[in-house]
């Protein structure tokens, strides 16, 4: 599952190194499998100057709620049939994290090594996640009223996991050590 841009943002500020693919851009209109949408990366966003530049070189503003309309631009474009299917024309609808966003793509399309890693580690988070959140396939509702009584039993239910996860590792006692085998 991708990373919210703002845990991106979050995340930058304190100079993590984040190892997730970043999310793609959202459609406003006829999002089409069928279609080879432009992906909002193909489209210049000029942060300064508050526009963005289609793939055809048509400039539109950017609205003070961060959308953008290219309307009757896409009418006589010749790229329409690969971007926009609405009968109004190519809507965009910018994060205010959007060149974060752009970065972390573009990190992402450019170095396989993150690739290697999210496809190495994810998969022992997510189960991790699961183990936390089920019990026999089935999802575990919270037992307590108040923060306090559910964040002591959320951290009980995570060293146990992690106790039988190191004993199935070959955790064992080894006079009077614990050791892993």
């Amino acid at each position: 599952m991708p990373t919210s841009p703002t845990s991106l943002w979050d995340l930058r500020q304190r100079h993590a190194d984040v190892r997730k693919q970043a999310p793609r851009g959202r459609y406003r209109r006829h999002r089409r499998p069928d279609l080879d949408p432009r992906q909002l990366d193909d489209f210049t966003v000029d942060e300064t100057a508050h526009t963005v530049t289609c793939p055809a070189g048509v400039t539109r503003p950017v609205t003070a709620r961060r959308n953008v309309t290219f309307g009757a631009a896409c009418r006589g474009c010749p790229l329409r049939a690969r971007c926009t299917t609405s009968k109004h024309g190519r809507a965009l609808i910018l994060h205010e994290h959007d060149a974060l966003l752009r970065a972390a793509r573009a990190g992402w399309a450019a170095q396989p090594g993150l690739r290697e890693d999210y496809r190495k580690f994810r998969p022992n988070v997510e189960r991790v996640i699961s183990q936390i959140a089920s019990r026999g396939g089935r999802r575990l509702r919270l037992r307590y009223l108040g923060t306090a009584r559910n964040n002591a039993w959320l951290k009980h239910r995570t060293a146990a996991l992690n106790l039988r996860n190191l004993i199935s590792r070959g955790l064992t006692r080894d006079n009077g050590a614990w050791v892993l085998a």
